[in-house]
């Protein structure tokens, strides 16, 4: 990626952020604007700079802490998938 403003948060509150462990948060919704007060978030830059060539991207949440999740950009592993796979229609496209 190239010339993408990154914003970094150093101070957070709330039960979540304080008890979960975890190195960072990566934000991938995106807006119909593509920006949210002039930033874009990273899916949106991964589109406009075009770096896949599928606009999706899939997520994969084990069912135990001994398992490895997945995030897949660009598409979807079928090996993580429910049989039969099935796409949604979004209830808006500005989240």
């Amino acid at each position: 990626m190239k010339n993408v403003l990154f914003g970094e948060v150093t101070t957070e509150s709330g039960p979540s952020f304080l008890e979960a462990h975890f190195d960072g948060i990566l934000g991938l919704g995106w807006t119909t604007g593509g920006n949210i007060n002039g930033v874009k978030s990273f899916f949106t830059e991964v589109m406009d700079q075009n770096l896949l060539s599928d606009k999706s991207y899939s997520i994969y949440l084990p069912r135990s802490s001994t398992e490895e999740g997945n995030l897949i950009l660009g598409g979807v592993d079928l090996e993580f998938a429910a049989d039969p796979f099935r796409y949604y229609t979004l209830p808006q496209d500005d989240w």
